[in-house]
């Protein structure tokens, strides 16, 4: 471990940051430096910077007494003084202390403290401590709380604080420390440093386990004095009795099954009778059922035909929704016409309207420009006097401020002279005072008085304390001997708890004997696989008869479909032969009708009236003229020719119409038969597959002989009995679970009533156990509140030198803390108005020189200010001229404003007249449109038209010959027509599969119901005996309580030889175990004798004498270097220490016998020798030493030296703390450590 640099801020007198590297020259290459400065400049603030940032502790308020002693810090903040921020200047909102330092695992940190006020600000609250640790240079955060990083660093230190203190810090007023100590205290210590405290508690746990031993030991003997068992005649005669009341229990339990059974069968006859009536009950409701789905099975088979009018009905509803489609979008499109008309006559106003908008605003734009500029000018000379005048005014404003700061400064500085000069009189009143005699005796040595009373508040506090933990060890030494008595007797309750716990396990133990698990459960599996082979053997026949039954339906539609589709295909034969004859007939119909229209028309009529008489006729050229003025003849053709010709029509669509409607009749045939085929393939090949696995079961040969419709009902009746077999055996395994649960809550019970005999025996050894601990602790209280109470004593009467009157000693016992508290107050009040004294002194010289200062800067104010007065009224006049005049242009609004709503204006009418014309060309455009798109409606909306009308004729085609096959039902229309075709393929197939399971149903309960009429049949003939149920029950109640009383006495009798059985076993088990005993008894005897103690006072001394002989060599292996007149030597049998004079011929002399530079020498060699110890196993090469060397000669301290010298060549860098002049001059590098003026020093390196 080695420290590489030490940095912080704002520290006790170090005011700002401050850093001492060691890796930067000179310290680099300096292995011995000094830390040198004026005595409170602040060099052991350094050693503080350096302990606060590694463990937030630092040997100087480590060692401040008065725990729970308050000082004021700001407000209703008070501050702990063991506080570590009390080391954060006054007056600084915050600082830190940071040490860079290389661990014993051979990477570096750097290791951070830091405190702050609340938002930085002097003034303020103190906030907690944080701490951080960084790995570097990787800057890696290592723990994020105080808490977790405080036990970082001191695991990559490898050092503790006080180990840390004795190896690398010999901090300040602390060399003696260990050499003047009293036995105790160096005993402690030295526990400390060397981690001995494993040997304390070895003593303790030795002295605990022997006392345990020896109580085991006595438990043991008392238990195998308890435990006697029976002599042999009486153990014989019990026996007996036990065999006798054995017999008797058998013979009546075999009573008891064979009525049992008898009941059984009542049951059996009693449910297979409720059985039959409910089987029948079933039947009768599936036949009615059945009967009452005959209307579902007709209404099935009518959507059968009328299937193939399907495609006709779709065609008339999709041509009439076209139509109504057609006719809304016409009547929609008709609106949308008139709509886009009125639009463009609207926006054709609107342009007009937005021409003479526009020319409104240009005209507008036009007559503003010659007032706008000269706003503009306006503007711009504003704008400059402005700025003149906001600088005038701020000068006149600082120098208004200049000259009322002056004025106040003078007065300040007034008012403090005068209270200055009143409070340095009242300060110096008050500490001259007779009545502050004592206190200013406390306060001339005060660090020794506060020492010694807060040891004795310590020392009275350990005192209640040892007296609370007597009291406490007197009220723990009554709960010990009630907890022991209330042991005693729970572990007899115990032992009579495990007797009655036994009997019932014996009990338990011969009913369950009573039950053949093993042939119950082969009786079940052999049941479970004959049910297991019936059901899967009933469930292949239910498949195999119904895909047979499902093969022949699919059959027979397959054949219905071919019949349909020949019968379709032979009226579309006849169509075809029919179709042409009709076809001409129609044609030539028609040809004669064109040919007398052409006869009748209007312009033939007029040709026949320019024929004249005799001349030849234009077209056939005959000179003669029948009908040149009327021809009544040719009308009459006309009228019969369309007759005829509308007659051949008609039948020429009836014949298409029939064509279609045979065509779709055999494309859905065609495409039924295509779906139905490879259903009837894959039918075919799963009744073969079923039927051969139905002929490989076994169940098959035994049904061989049985019908096919009979064999449900076998199945049935087979499976029932089964279940009723299985029944039977689920009773008698019922009664055999609760038998085996019995016995295991019965074992249960047994075993816990065992443990907890155990557990009451081994509590009531720990009670006695702890009732002997418990009355040594007691002694020990005793002693300890005696010693205390003596070094209280011994402390007091030391505090008579400084407090002569007695009476002080009430006080202090009544409150030691207070009492302390208040004269540290006294203390701290009169040395705090001794350092005001002081203060206000060089206040007052300080106010003379500063108030000659204050009264000439007033005066230059005054002239400052009148002078800035008369410059700002000047501006101000000029500035409010030029404001007027702009204001009654364009009513003070600026140009830019002026000109851009004038151009607004103008872009918004230009915007407007765009829009305008935009909004026109469209509105003529959509116009066009709407037309174009309600003319291209009208014509759709006739094709459509034309189209419903021939799908709706086709459909009443179809209906009316539907009606005319069919004279006997009622007549179907289109709604009907529509209602029937509503029900899809899955609404068919799911009425189709519920008329088949009603017909199922139907079989199935007709077998169920034969087959519990067998079942009675066969009960009935099993009966074994005329006796009645209640008869029955009646004799096996007497039997029961019979039976009840040989089981009792024959279990008290099974218990009874069990317990001695146990007694014996267990006499057997106690004689060995008090062998094992009493062996290792006198093994933790011994142990007790050689290290033991109630206190650990045995082993720890024999410990701590071999580490002190360590230490003492490690010494004096440095004292050597530093005289070699002494040599230090411990105390036989004692942790004293003293030394060994040489040049008086090796004479023994006491430490205390020593002068003072003798004993800085002597502690020296402790201080470096404890450092070794410390750091056995951490290599520390940092060492730091404050003070100590001010009490040595020039020689001795050249020696003093010298050993230095060889710690830096055995690769420790050393620093030394020192006023010693000589000292720091031997030693080239230093860290200077120089006061400046307001309580602050700064560090310097050189």
């Amino acid at each position: 471990m080695k420290i590489l640099a030490i940095r912080g801020k704002n520290l006790a007198s170090l005011a700002g940051e401050f850093q001492v590297d060691f890796r930067s020259e000179p310290l680099a290459s300096a292995g011995l430096f000094a830390i040198c400065g004026p005595t409170g400049a602040g060099k052991s603030t350094l050693l503080d910077a350096l302990c606060l940032a590694l463990y937030n502790r630092t040997p100087r308020l480590a060692g401040v007494p008065g725990q729970g002693v308050e000082l004021p810090d700001v407000k209703d903040a008070p501050i702990g003084q063991q506080d570590t921020r009390n080391l954060l200047r006054r007056g600084a909102g915050e600082g830190y202390a940071e040490v860079e330092f290389l661990g014993n695992d051979g990477h570096e940190y750097r290791a951070r403290w830091s405190v702050w006020r609340a938002n930085r600000k002097p003034g303020n609250k103190l906030q907690a401590v944080d701490m951080s640790l960084v790995k570097l240079p990787e800057a890696i955060a290592i723990g994020a709380r105080k808490t977790e990083v405080l036990p970082e660093i001191e695991q990559r230190l490898g050092l503790s604080f006080e180990q840390f203190r004795r190896a690398v810090l010999l901090a300040q007023n602390e060399f003696a420390a260990f050499l003047k100590a009293d036995d105790a205290e160096r005993g402690k210590l030295l526990e400390a440093l060397t981690g001995t405290q494993i040997y304390s508690l070895l003593s303790r746990k030795a002295h605990e386990r022997d006392k345990e031993e020896q109580a085991k030991l006595k438990e043991l003997q008392a238990r195998l004095d308890s435990h006697k068992p029976l002599d042999a005649a009486e153990r014989r005669a019990h026996e007996a009795e036990r065999d006798a009341a054995m017999e008797a229990a058998a013979r009546l339990a075999t009573e008891r099954d064979t009525l049992e059974s008898h009941l059984r069968w009542h049951g059996e006859w009693s449910a297979a009778q409720d059985d039959e009536a409910a089987a029948l009950g079933r039947r009768d409701e599936d036949e009615r059922r059945h009967a009452a789905a005959e209307p579902r099975r007709q209404f099935l088979a009518r959507l059968a035909q009328v299937q193939a009018a399907a495609t006709p009905l779709r065609a008339a509803d999709a041509a009439e929704a076209q139509v109504e489609t057609a006719r809304a979008e016409a009547a929609d499109l008709e609106a949308e016409a008139a709509r886009a008309e009125q639009t463009r006559v609207q926006a054709a106003t609107a342009l007009e309207l937005a021409h003479a908008a526009t020319r409104a605003a240009q005209q507008a734009q036009a007559d503003a420009a010659p007032g706008l500029e000269r706003a503009k000018a306006l503007d711009t000379e504003t704008a400059l006097t402005a700025q003149t005048h906001a600088e005038r005014a701020r000068e006149l404003e600082t120098a208004r401020a200049a000259m009322a700061q002056a004025g106040q400064q003078l007065a300040a500085t007034q008012a403090e002279q005068a209270a200055t000069t009143q409070d340095h009189a009242a300060t110096a009143d008050w500490l001259a005072a007779d009545k502050q005699a004592i206190t200013r005796k406390l306060a001339e040595e005060w660090p020794r008085w506060d020492e010694l009373l807060g040891l004795a508040d310590t020392q009275e506090r350990e005192t209640a304390a040892a007296l609370a933990q007597q009291a406490q060890a007197t009220r723990d030494l009554d709960t010990a001997r009630a907890a022991w008595e209330q042991a005693h007797a729970a572990r007899e309750r115990e032992e009579r708890a495990a007797q009655t716990a036994e009997a019932q396990y014996l009990e338990a133990e011969r009913t369950s004997a009573g039950f053949d698990g093993d042939r119950l459960a082969e009786a079940r599996r052999a049941l479970d696989t004959r049910r297991d082979d019936l059901a899967r053997a009933e469930k292949l026949w239910r498949e195999y008869a119904d895909s047979a039954a499902r093969r022949t339906d699919l059959h027979h539609q397959l054949e219905q479909r071919e019949r349909d589709r020949a019968a379709a295909a032979a009226e579309l034969t006849r169509i075809a032969a029919e179709k042409p004859a009709a076809a001409a007939r129609a044609h030539q119909a028609q040809h004669a009708l064109d040919t007398a229209k052409l006869a009748c028309a209007e312009n033939v009529e007029q040709l026949r009236g320019q024929l004249e008489p005799g001349q030849p006729c234009p077209v056939c050229g005959s000179p003669e003229h029948p009908y040149a003025q009327t021809a009544p003849a040719l009308h009459a053709i006309l009228d019969a020719l369309a007759q005829e010709a509308a007659a051949r029509r008609q039948a020429l669509e009836t014949l298409l119409d029939q064509e279609r409607g045979q065509r779709a009749t055999l494309e859905l045939c065609q495409k039924q038969t295509a779906d139905l085929q490879p259903a009837l393939e894959r039918l075919t090949q799963d009744t073969a597959r079923l039927a051969a696995l139905w002929t490989a079961e076994p169940v098959a040969a035994e049904l061989a002989e049985t019908a096919e419709p009979e064999r449900p009902g076998r199945f049935l009746a087979q499976l029932a009995a089964i279940n009723a077999a299985r029944a039977d055996l689920e009773t008698r395994e019922t009664a055999a679970r609760r038998a085996l649960a019995a016995l295991d809550a019965a074992r249960q019970v047994r075993d816990t009533a065992r443990e907890a005999l155990n557990l009451a025996r081994q509590r009531e050894t720990d009670a006695a156990t702890a009732l002997t601990r418990q009355q040594d602790a007691l002694d020990q209280a005793g002693l300890l509140a005696r010693q205390a109470a003596e070094r209280r004593d011994r402390s007091l009467a030391d505090l008579t030198q400084v407090l002569p009157d007695s009476g002080w000693q009430a006080p202090w016992r009544a409150d030691p803390g207070g009492f302390h508290a208040k004269l540290k107050q006294r203390v701290d009040i009169y040395q705090a108005r001794q350092h005001q004294r002081d203060a206000l002194k060089q206040r007052l010289e300080i106010l003379a020189a500063t108030l000659d200062s204050r009264q000439a800067a007033q005066r230059q104010a005054l002239d400052q200010h009148q002078q800035a007065e008369r410059m700002f009224q000047d501006i101000d006049l000029r500035l409010g001229q030029q404001r007027a005049e702009r204001a009654r242009l364009f009513d003070g609004q600026a140009t830019a404003a002026v000109e851009t709503t004038l151009r607004l204006a103008l872009d918004t009418a230009q915007a407007g007249e765009r829009s305008a014309a935009q909004k026109a060309e469209q509105a003529r455009t959509q116009a066009t449109t709407a037309q174009t798109r309600l003319e291209s409606a009208r014509h759709q909306l006739e094709q459509h038209e034309q189209a419903a009308r021939t799908s709706v004729d086709a459909l009443a085609a179809w209906l009316a010959r539907f009606n005319a096959e069919r004279p006997e039902e009622p007549a179907l229309d289109r709604a009907g027509l529509r209602e029937l075709l509503g029900h899809d393929a899955a609404w068919i197939e799911t009425e189709r599969l519920a008329l088949q399971a009603l017909a199922d149903a139907l079989r199935d309960t007709r077998a169920i119901a034969e087959e519990r009429r067998q079942r009675r049949l066969a009960i009935e003939q099993r009966r074994a005996t005329p006796a009645t149920a209640d008869s029955l029950r009646g004799r096996l109640a007497a039997l029961a309580d019979e039976l009840k009383a040989a089981d009792t006495r024959r279990v008290e009798l099974a218990a009874l030889l069990r317990a001695d059985d146990q007694r014996q076993a267990q006499t057997a088990a106690l004689l060995a175990d008090i062998g094992q005993q009493a062996a290792s008894t006198r093994l933790w005897g011994q142990l007790n004798e050689l290290i033991g103690s109630h206190d650990g006072k045995k082993f720890r001394n024999y410990a701590q004498q071999l580490s002190l002989e360590v230490l003492i060599a490690y010494a004096n292996r440095h004292l050597a270097d530093l005289s070699r007149r002494y040599r230090l030597k411990r105390v036989p049998d004692k942790l004293a220490l003293m030394v060994e004079d040489k040049d008086m011929g090796d004479e023994v002399r006491s430490v205390h016998s020593l002068s003072g530079g003798e004993s800085f020498l002597v502690s020296l060699a402790l201080a470096l020798g404890l450092a070794a110890l410390s750091s056995n196993k951490v290599r520390v090469e940092s060492l730091f030493i404050d003070e100590g060397f001010g009490s040595l000669d020039s020689d001795t301290l050249r020696v003093a030296m010298d050993a230095l010298d060889c710690l830096h060549a055995q690769g420790r860098k050393v620093g030394v703390i020192s006023h010693v002049q000589e000292m720091t001059e031997r030693i080239g590098t230093r860290v200077q450590v120089k006061r400046l003026a307001g309580g602050k020093s700064r560090v310097y390196i050189g």
